[in-house]
């Protein structure tokens, strides 16, 4: 990336929305600070403002590792309460997920 194209952005020191608006910042300012902190600079937002998270480990960007973990989670729940047979349908779900996926990493 050329030097030109880069963006600078000065953020306050203030740590929290109360501190920004005790310096004079307006809520809509602060929330704005403290979500280019978080999210980046240029960060995408939904229909209500709120910002969308983007990258690995995101809503439709999970890893195999996330899925694995949530298929081990959920199958200690159903042997856990052997009785429950929405987690253990759930569990079924998530192992197909976790095979899907593997098999899907495989291809590329």
């Amino acid at each position: 990336m050329a030097q030109e194209d880069q963006v600078t952005v000065k953020l306050p020191n203030a740590l929290t929305r109360g501190e920004l608006i005790g310096e004079g910042k307006t809520p809509e300012a602060a929330d704005n600070i403290l979500n280019t902190r978080v999210f980046g600079v240029g960060h995408k937002t939904d229909d209500k403002g709120k910002p969308i998270e983007q990258g690995m480990g995101s809503p439709g960007n999970e890893t195999y590792q996330h899925k694995e973990a949530l298929r081990v989670a959920l199958e200690r729940k159903a042997m856990a309460n052997p009785n429950s047979a929405d987690v253990i349908a759930a569990a079924v779900a998530a192992g197909v997920q976790a095979g899907l996926a593997a098999r899907d990493a495989e291809k590329f």
